[in-house]
């Protein structure tokens, strides 16, 4: 048996993940005090006591996990009672009986989650009441509007303020060394240009992250797709300045920065700005004799000056096993303000796949809190992810096994359901298979996805607008 490689190239052992929500067992104080009482009052009664049974409802369809992308949908159901049900309504407009049991209603959904009371009615006029939310999204996908000239795989797309996109480092393939151009989509443009500046050490895999002064932090990464040693790290830290068009190494101050296929995200501080790095393929030793594996941990870093200074030890705290991840804000947040954000992301060990699906809240004073969710229907590896509207993250192709060609297929997480949907078999949204591309929410109701590499390790050209109504 052979097991699918992680980033980098090779099959890497598990390690400690993050411990979930608590969970008590056994009998508490409150538990005992209630059976007590139960006890006492239950002696004490001669008839015994018989709940109601009230009429409950099952959707037949449509699949309230599948987006709905038509407003016009036939919602079928079935009724379940010890009595007979006489009658099923949703805001006073009855259900029509069919033959075969089940119960129809023609609706128009809105935009966004349509949450449906359904009220049933047995022969002794008792009413159960049912809930169901179904997710309305039209979403389409076109091509061929915009070309990627030097395509790359393992870049990085920032939205500067002004509009602009900034597009850095990557490789054109996966079996060639990353590459050091930077290139830029002025806002409205139609071409995407190759600017002067260059990094001073080129990388793929690595985090580019918009500073609240509007200058870009790169860390991390590697200098070639299929690392092999540590050694293939990029350990120097960058900044661009895109006003001036300067390129910027940073002295780093403290344990080095040894991790690729990671996430970032920056926090203003009194102190200035606190960068963080979650995950990633890299060393998972440092002493006494480093080794390459899947990080598990999160590092902060606070920028003074040129200068990048560690705040935590070269192994920081755990949270899980993530490399190839995407880690998206729920909300529309000004760089350095703290906002709760979707970390998401499969990982292939000779054990077995492992999901890790939850929420990161930076906001408590206390530190981070998380919320672990139910994984995604599909599992997703050096995916795209972007925010379409607050509380609401669309995830496109990547890898859905190691073993096969990229997946061109997307999913939608949101946040009022607090779970992920996906797309029906008949929908006409299939975005172009690739990996390690961009996807960036350029506005007006459009996700731009640049690059990324097919199915023989080569970095597309097509660009492809993701449009959908807001």
């Amino acid at each position: 048996m052979t097991f699918p490689t992680l980033p980098g190239g090779a099959v890497f052992p598990g390690g400690p993940s993050r411990t979930g929500k608590a969970a008590f067992g056994g009998i508490g104080g409150k538990a005992c005090l209630f059976l007590c009482l139960f006890t006492v009052v239950s002696t004490g009664c001669d008839r015994p006591f018989v709940e109601q049974s009230v009429p409950t409802i099952e959707v037949v369809s449509p699949d309230p996990g599948i987006v709905q992308e038509e407003a016009a949908v036939t919602l079928l159901v079935k009724a379940n009672s010890f009595r007979s049900v006489e009658r099923i309504t949703l805001g006073g407009t009855p259900f029509e009986r069919l033959g075969d049991g089940t119960w129809r209603v023609e609706l128009e959904l809105q935009p966004g989650i349509n949450r449906l009371i359904l009220e049933s009615f047995d022969s002794d006029d008792v009413a159960g009441l049912d809930t169901v939310q179904y997710l309305h999204q039209s979403i389409s996908s076109q091509v061929g509007v915009l070309i990627f000239p030097d395509p790359r795989g393992g870049h990085t797309a920032n939205m500067l303020p002004n509009g602009d996109l900034i597009l850095v480092g990557g490789s054109r393939t996966t079996f060639t060394r990353a590459e050091s151009h930077v290139f830029m989509l002025p806002i409205g443009g139609a071409r995407i240009i190759l600017v002067d500046a260059r990094l001073n050490f080129a990388r793929l895999g690595h985090t580019t992250t918009l500073l609240p002064d509007g200058r870009l932090l790169i860390a991390g990464g590697v200098s070639v797709p299929r690392m092999e040693s540590v050694a293939d790290l990029v350990e120097t830290p960058e900044v661009f300045n895109p006003a001036t068009g300067v390129m910027t190494a940073l002295v780093l101050e403290g344990d080095p920065i040894r991790r690729a296929f990671h996430t970032a995200e920056v926090y203003s501080s009194t102190g200035g700005v606190v960068l963080t790095l979650l995950g990633g393929t890299g060393d998972v030793t440092y002493q006494p004799v480093s080794e390459i594996g899947v990080r598990s941990d999160v590092r902060s870093f606070q920028l003074v000056g040129d200068t990048l200074r560690a705040l935590s030890p070269a192994i920081g705290p755990f949270v899980d096993l993530l490399t190839g991840h995407t880690q998206t804000p729920l909300a529309n947040q000004p760089p350095g303000v703290p906002t709760r954000q979707l970390i998401t992301g499969a990982i292939y060990l000779p054990a077995g796949v492992e999901e890790h699906t939850f929420v990161l809240d930076p906001r408590s004073p206390l530190g981070f809190e998380f919320e672990d969710l139910d994984p995604p229907p599909i599992l997703r590896t050096e995916h795209a992810a972007a925010l379409m509207a607050p509380g609401r993250v669309i995830r496109i192709s990547g890898l859905t096994t190691i073993d096969m060609p990229s997946e061109s297929s997307a999913d939608i997480y949101d946040d009022t359901l607090g779970r992920f949907l996906t797309f029906g078999a008949e929908s006409a949204f299939t975005p172009v298979a690739r990996n390690l591309q961009t996807a960036t929410n350029v506005g007006g109701g459009r996700i731009l996805v640049l690059g990324g590499f097919d199915e023989r390790g080569t970095a597309l050209f097509t660009a492809e607008y993701i449009t959908y109504d807001l």
